[in-house]
């Protein structure tokens, strides 16, 4: 019994860390923190915590990365909707690690959306 009763005391143990981790990075994205680390661990929980978001959480959450996006007025005729995305801090395009803006207005690409996620074993 006493055995069972120490091994809740290290299960809440885990989940009170994993709380102050979470609040720790919600009070980052509050106050739009933006550092290497805070972007890796965005990207490391994204998956898990995307999708308990709210619309509201969502878009604020992806206003930390996200300085502004333009969009055409109409579909183009290759199907892009996208002008312009300008990000918070630099990520790597095309070869180039310091890349503040991706431009799709002047210039040929194609776009991609691709979901990462981690399977556990």
């Amino acid at each position: 019994m006493q055995n069972r009763l120490y091994d809740f005391y290290d299960e809440i143990e885990v989940v009170e860390e994993q709380i102050t981790e979470l609040q720790s990075r919600i009070a980052n994205i509050k106050e739009e923190k933006i550092s290497g680390e805070n972007v890796y661990l965005f990207l490391h929980y994204y998956g898990t915590m995307y999708k308990e978001f709210t619309d509201a959480e969502k878009k604020k959450f992806l206003n930390t990365f996200i300085e502004s996006v333009e969009i055409f007025k109409e579909e183009q005729p290759d199907g892009r909707l996208l002008k312009c995305i300008n990000f918070k801090f630099p990520v790597f395009y095309d070869g180039d690690e310091n890349v503040t803006h991706i431009r799709w207005d002047s210039e040929t690409t194609v776009e991609c959306a691709v979901l990462l996620t981690k399977v556990h074993n």
